[in-house]
């Protein structure tokens, strides 16, 4: 609903003319003025929920932790309240919350330091792996050639293993296929 076609009035219209087009407007549609339009009531709520809308602050600004987000600092999305980067209006009553760019900018920095330490983890497990499959002693990991063949192994027994626990889990189903996969991989760490 449009609070300002509702009331017959222009967006740049003042408190004044809003105060006196819905008095207007209450007294002509007010169901005890017209008993037989059936209608009257529904035009009359009407009338009263746009004044309403344009008179009374809506919760949820008052509640915006950011209220100057959509509309200040250089990297706001919007240049004048209301007007968005497009070149068209935003009807009145509709809130838009855009995360600030400092906090984007927080929040971006913590997604790369995660995924930076899931690869360097990822990396390391698989040398890891491989070098402990090759059965050398962990000092010969200060080589450089000694990492990039225990890489090389690592990367060679993951892809192994995932192919050996698709083939269970296609043969047994999922449940029994993974049991007996991780089954076979104790059977071969202790023996």
């Amino acid at each position: 609903m449009n609070p300002w076609h509702e009331l017959g009035l222009e967006e740049s219209a003042s408190a004044e003319e809003i105060r006196r087009a819905y008095r207007r407007l209450a007294a002509e549609h007010h169901p005890d003025r017209n008993p037989d339009d059936d209608q009257a009531a529904e035009r009359f709520q009407r009338v009263r929920q746009a004044y309403e809308m344009l008179t009374k602050p809506t919760p949820q600004r008052q509640a915006s932790p950011w209220p100057e987000a959509a509309t200040q600092g250089a990297g706001g999305p919007w240049a004048t309240p209301g007007q968005d980067p497009f070149g068209g209006r935003v009807p009145p009553g509709v809130q838009v919350r855009f995360v600030a760019p400092p906090q984007l900018k927080a929040l971006m920095e913590r997604l790369r330091k995660v995924f930076l330490l899931v690869f360097v983890g990822g990396l390391a497990g698989v040398v890891a792996l491989g070098h402990a499959v090759r059965g050398l002693p962990w000092t010969e990991l200060a080589w450089p050639h000694q990492l990039l063949l225990s890489f090389g192994m690592g990367l060679g027994v993951s892809a192994a293993s995932f192919f050996a626990w698709l083939f269970a889990v296609f043969g047994l189903g999922f449940r029994w296929g993974t049991l007996v996969f991780w089954a076979l991989i104790a059977f071969q760490v202790v023996r």
